[in-house]
Formats: C-alpha cells, sequence, structure tokens
C-alpha cells in the first residue's frame, strides 16, 4: 500500500473574490449535488460577502445539515416543545 500526500497553496481571497455563482455551479455540478443546494451555497456566499456571517451560517445548516430528516420529523419536535403546527 503506497501513502501520497498533497498540499496545495489555495489564495482563500482569491477563491472567494470569485464569481460565486459560476464556482459554487462548477463544483457542485461535478458533485452531482441538488439545485437547491446549490443555490443555497450560492445565497450564503452573498451573505458572506456582505459580513452577514450569521445569516449564512444559519443557511449552509438548514440546507447540509438539518436537524430534522423530514417535515413531520420537525413538526413532531415543534409539538414537542409546546408549539401548535
Amino acid at each position: 500500500m503506497t501513502i501520497v500526500t498533497v498540499t496545495a497553496e489555495v489564495d482563500l481571497e482569491e477563491v472567494i473574490m470569485a464569481d460565486p455563482a459560476e464556482t459554487v455551479l462548477k463544483v457542485f455540478g461535478r458533485l452531482g449535488l441538488p439545485l437547491y443546494q446549490k443555490e443555497a451555497a450560492i445565497e450564503a456566499i452573498g451573505h458572506i460577502r456582505r459580513g452577514d456571517l450569521v445569516d449564512a451560517i444559519t443557511i449552509l445548516e438548514r440546507t447540509f445539515l438539518p436537524k430534522w430528516s423530514d417535515k413531520s420529523d420537525a413538526e413532531a419536535a415543534f409539538k414537542a416543545h409546546g408549539g401548535a403546527a
């Protein structure tokens, strides 16, 4: 077994300043991810550029790390905490 280690230097400023729509669509296209995830990533990048980090994080968490697997699970959790769906 051979282990290969690769190191890459990335200019983060250049990545951030790149056209987010084009960059994100290329990357997501290669990964075969759904359009709604692409759109969420583009929207989050816009928030980051405006300095709205909390909004960007919220968008990314809700899209890629949801607490519930579907709407019925979310409604059940809401009701369990005294809400009415």
